[in-house]
């Protein structure tokens, strides 16, 4: 039987005879390793550096020394040019500015309206907004919507003398039952804008007036053009206005030899071009979202 102490000096003996060292074929793998391990750390650590370069390059490429300075100056890319923004302003008179507008858009006549011939029919100021050219103008009474137009002086001051009326339509003034409902006196017409570029400048008011819900915030009008209006609300109320150049009318002109002619036998032509020159009016909320659209004019 072996005792604990021979059992001890055999396993001692036994410690000795082993050699942890690794082998040569071992150590010469570790070796080789090393370059390679190296290269990998080495291309780890380049890569982020070879992107910003790569960054720093094309940031180069868009930059150009100008004056002899030594300064680097950034030569933005081609964008298309940004929108041409008008804001309405509403307007609002006084008791007698408004009793003397309402005669003044009944005579649609230029210079004083004679106010005995001319009866009121209890038309008053429902809401206005103008621009530069002018004001649009909605009058009410309970059975009836007048779309006037009120042009502006050279100072920018606005003419009551020479209100028009262009278009009367009936409704009443009720609630919307959507988010914008555009149902009250509007249309389209001319105004001379003198000449540009040798050519005669006739320029097309297109106007509307209408309610929209507790949830609009914001309501533009943009043109054919891509012209953006920014129309105020009014106490739940929107006139809007756009003042455009638009193409001429197919065939003869308003006014020249068969022009009722060919209009009559020419509906849909007609329609099609008005149709297409009409600005599109956008209700949104106050977070930006689209709450609907529809055409104006």
């Amino acid at each position: 039987m072996t005792s604990d102490e021979e059992m001890i000096e055999r396993l001692r003996g036994a410690e000795r005879t082993v050699d942890v060292r690794p082998s040569g074929d071992l150590w010469a793998g570790v070796l080789a390793r090393v370059p390679g391990e190296r290269r990998r750390r080495v291309a780890r650590r380049a890569a982020p550096a070879v992107a910003c370069a790569v960054a720093a390059l094309g940031i180069a490429a868009g930059l150009t020394l100008g004056g002899g300075t030594g300064k680097a100056s950034l030569e933005p890319a081609d964008l298309p040019p940004a929108p041409r923004i008008t804001r309405l302003q509403p307007v609002t008179f006084t008791p007698d500015e408004a009793a003397h507008l309402v005669v003044e858009c009944l005579q649609s006549g230029p210079g004083p309206a004679d106010p005995a011939r001319f009866q009121p029919g209890g038309l008053t100021v429902w809401a206005a907004a103008r621009d530069a050219a002018g004001a649009t103008v909605i009058l009410s009474n309970p059975s009836t919507f007048v779309d006037c137009d009120v042009p502006a002086d050279a100072a920018g001051r606005l003419d009551i003398d020479g209100a028009y009326v262009y278009s009367w339509g009936g409704g009443h003034d009720a609630m919307p039952r959507t988010d914008l409902e555009l149902e009250y006196a509007g249309g389209s017409h001319g105004i001379g804008g003198g000449f540009r570029n040798g050519l005669e400048d006739t320029r097309t008011v297109h106007t509307r007036g209408g309610r929209v819900s507790a949830r609009v915030a914001r309501v533009t009008a943009t043109t054919p053009s891509g012209e953006i209006v920014e129309v105020p609300i009014q106490d739940g109320k929107v006139v809007v206005r756009t003042v455009q150049i638009d193409p001429p009318e197919p065939g003869p002109r308003p006014g020249e030899p068969g022009f009722e002619d060919f209009r009559r036998n020419n509906l849909t032509l007609f329609d099609d071009w008005y149709q297409a020159n009409r600005p599109v009016v956008r209700a949104y909320d106050r977070d930006g979202r689209l709450l609907a659209a529809t055409e104006a004019g």
